[in-house]
């Protein structure tokens, strides 16, 4: 059973290993047609480029004339098929290329790839993400395993992986791709992120090129530059990436938020949600809030509304809005009535609003009636949870947000954003990376 079968274990080494890589790689290609053709596409090109340079005339035959009927992909092989011809292939960083000349030496070889096509062609994959790490001849096949018949090409081709992830990401947004095949592409840019990002092309937002699907990696990567415990960086589905902070009482996560994703306009939304459940507003409510500094937070570019909400059990049921002159006496108003967050049994909860509505500490409108009694009322809910939620959010325009990136300082802006945010209830940042916070913001 070869290494590339799925559930063939394959764990002696650490994931952030060169040939897990490798392995990743392969089996993507194994499992995804268009994968494995565009990828011979990006060889052919690349062969065709230097053969020029180096004026040798060499040639690959096109895709419509492989073997794909007879098709084999295997790795960390001791020998090479029985092939007509053979073609090198580095696959690294986007460090200068070296001297690619090929031909076979007398070496013990190990090969990291093999991509044969019946008994006409195959390529020979050497993966070294850090090109430094290549010598002389490691892209020459061994004498003994080319036999005397066979032909090997004189030049490499030399692919990048910042190409290749660019190409899968491409892929992935064409209508012909779906289901599981789709799943493995994303499942290799996942794998490449967490434990070679240094090898994706969204290394600063302004070369993801507006691609939602690299724009989210790239928050991602953001966000794990400035927490001190990269596992609190997770993922909530059809919402954001976030920052996982149970240990704060008040509040559960930190989102970092791509609005508008897709468009030319896309931007970046901060966003720190207090007090959204029951537990948490308590808790939110019970610290030392600073309600005096919603004005200055808002000259600072935030901004910050109240998030009343009903729920029952983990459902958010209808939100009621806050004027926004009144944020501020609407958290002085829980601060000094926390006793009242918590569960109601529904018959009480319309008074309970009435209630709300005449001290403005929430508004009355007509669709939270018509949501109100269709949502609540009209069921068999017996009781129902008051959630006085608060949000601060901070936004960057994608002009803002790229520029910040890169000259490096978006992350440290993010994680000054986020100390200045929490200082509205007095709390400590412990969780962000000190290095980050040492040109400490103006206190409000």
């Amino acid at each position: 059973m070869g290494h590339l079968n799925y559930f063939e274990p394959f764990n002696h080494k650490d994931a952030r290993h060169e040939d897990q890589l490798t392995r990743a790689f392969l089996t993507v290609l194994r499992y995804s047609p268009i994968t494995l053709l565009a990828t011979y596409d990006l060889v052919r090109n690349s062969i065709a480029r230097t053969s020029a340079k180096e004026g040798v005339a060499v040639d690959m035959p096109p895709i419509a004339d492989l073997d794909l009927v007879h098709l084999s992909i295997e790795t960390q092989r001791g020998s090479l098929p029985q092939v007509s011809e053979f073609v090198s292939v580095l696959i690294s960083n986007d460090r200068a290329p070296l001297n690619l000349g090929v031909a076979p030496i007398d070496r013990r070889a190990v090969y990291d790839g093999i991509i044969s096509f019946g008994q006409s062609l195959a390529l020979v994959l050497e993966n070294k993400p850090r090109v430094e790490n290549v010598w002389e001849g490691q892209l020459s096949p061994s004498s003994k395993d080319v036999p005397p018949e066979s032909k090997v090409l004189p030049v490499a081709a030399h692919l990048s992986w910042r190409d290749i992830v660019l190409l899968v990401t491409k892929l992935m947004q064409q209508d012909a791709v779906g289901g599981g095949e789709r799943l493995m592409m994303h499942d290799l840019l996942e794998f490449i992120n967490a434990n070679f990002p240094y090898l994706n092309p969204f290394e600063n937002l302004a070369l993801c090129k507006s691609n939602p699907e690299l724009l989210q990696m790239r928050i991602e990567s953001l966000l794990k530059e400035v927490v001190i415990h990269e596992d609190q960086v997770q993922y909530h589905r059809n919402w954001a990436w976030y920052i996982a902070v149970e240990d704060v009482p008040g509040i559960q996560r930190i989102g970092l938020i791509l609005e508008d994703p897709g468009t030319p306009d896309w931007h970046l939304k901060l966003f720190l949600g207090f007090a959204d459940t029951v537990n948490q507003a308590r808790s939110f409510f019970e610290r030392e809030l600073r309600a005096d500094l919603i004005e200055d937070l808002r000259k600072r570019g935030w901004g910050a509304v109240g998030n009343f909400h009903l729920s029952y059990m983990q459902q958010h049921l209808l939100w009621y809005p806050t004027i926004d002159e009144n944020v501020s006496d609407y958290l002085r108003y829980w601060s000094a009535n926390g006793d009242d967050i918590g569960q109601y049994p529904t018959w009480e909860i319309e008074g309970y609003l009435a209630k709300l509505f005449r001290l403005a500490v929430i508004q009355d409108e007509p669709q939270q009636r018509i949501e109100l009694k269709e949502k609540l009322l009209s069921t068999n809910r017996k009781t129902v949870n008051v959630a006085p939620g608060f949000v601060l959010a901070y936004e960057w325009s994608k002009v803002q947000a790229e520029h910040l990136d890169q000259t490096g300082q978006l992350a440290k802006d993010i994680a000054r954003k986020i100390s200045e945010g929490l200082q509205i209830m007095s709390a400590v940042p412990d969780f962000l990376k000190p290095a980050l916070l040492a040109e400490k913001p103006n206190r409000l």
